[in-house]
């Protein structure tokens, strides 16, 4: 959407990690995707069972489980 918002996820894994593809990195992405794609997944400390997650107006969110 246009707009920031918030994904609610039940059950999602203890060690699970996070990365978000948003226009802070979008151009790095696009013309250096090697760079993007061999870049690290952040360590979120999730809450259990149910977690939330803020994407910026446009945004992806990858997790690994």
């Amino acid at each position: 959407t246009a707009y920031q918002i918030e994904i609610r996820i039940e059950d999602i894994a203890l060690g699970a990690r996070v990365k978000k593809l948003d226009e802070k990195n979008v151009l790095k992405a696009m013309y250096h995707h090697e760079v993007f794609e061999t870049s690290p997944f952040c360590d979120f400390q999730f809450e259990q069972p149910i977690t939330t997650i803020k994407l910026r107006p446009y945004g992806l969110a990858i997790i690994k489980e």
